[in-house]
């Protein structure tokens, strides 16, 4: 059984927690990950399933339409559900997939403004020669996270994660890179082998069969990021911690204490 430990965790530490919580808690993180991304997916299917000439065009603008506040839902209830499952089970407190949605619910609009407000700032600095958007990916580590668990959103989440990175942005760096590494470069090789094979692989299939192929892609994909995006929420929540014990010298006690209530 894992055990919390509210103490300075290594490098090492934090990954073989994410990897512990990760194996013990397995189905309800996935399906956590999986629920919300549900209708994104069944308007990417319905996308490619319709002929794209006629009224077939005017039905993929409409969807391309609804996707997109689609994805932006799925995103707050996916990842504050998913930061509220990793909060507990970090805490060892009961890990439950209603309850989780429930407190990604009320906090809905504190995660999307937070994150619209990240995204941008890190946009803007990868068009600026690259190197701000990295600083900043780094500075707003767990902005998402504080938007969460802290009942701050926006500007104001953004500046906690920018308090909580200070002095730390080598040791942030590395755990990210470490994730991105083990978990996300077989994805992307997949992705690139899958989108060079592609074209050789439908070259004599009729185009029914080549939408098809890629709705099942696209369920593929769906089915590969609900696998991967709990264990990097994890390892972001564990370094979230780590950095408020370091920081603030937060104890087990008042962890629970400020975690949100359920109800």
């Amino acid at each position: 059984m894992y055990v919390p430990q509210l103490k300075p965790l290594s490098f090492g530490e934090i990954l073989d927690g994410a990897f512990t919580l990760y194996r013990r808690h397995f189905s309800t993180l996935v399906v956590t990950a999986l629920l919300p991304q549900i209708p994104v997916v069944g308007l990417q299917i319905l996308q490619a399933s319709v002929r794209p000439d006629g009224a077939g065009l005017l039905v993929v603008g409409l969807v391309g339409l609804l996707a997109i506040p689609a994805y932006l839902a799925s995103y707050a209830l996916c990842r504050g559900a998913l930061v509220q499952e990793a909060s507990s089970a970090y805490l060892g407190q009961p890990v439950s997939r209603s309850a989780a949605f429930t407190v990604a619910r009320k906090r809905f609009w504190a995660i999307l403004g937070t994150g619209i407000l990240a995204w941008l700032a890190i946009l803007i600095g990868f068009c600026l020669f690259g190197v701000p958007g990295i600083l900043l990916s780094i500075m707003f580590f767990a902005s998402d996270i504080v938007a969460v668990l802290e009942g701050t959103a926006g500007p104001a989440a953004l500046a906690r994660s920018r308090e909580l990175a200070r002095g730390a942005w080598l040791r942030i760096s590395g755990i990210w890179m470490m994730l991105v590494i083990i978990i996300y470069m077989p994805i992307i090789a997949l992705g690139i082998g899958g989108v060079l094979a592609a074209p050789r692989f439908t070259s004599g299939m009729s185009p029914e069969t080549s939408r098809l192929v890629v709705a099942g892609i696209q369920v593929g994909g769906a089915l590969l990021g609900a696998l991967v995006q709990p264990l990097v929420v994890l390892g972001m929540t564990l370094l979230y911690y780590d950095r408020r014990v370091r920081t603030e010298a937060l104890d087990l006690v008042d962890a629970t204490a400020a975690a949100p209530a359920f109800a």
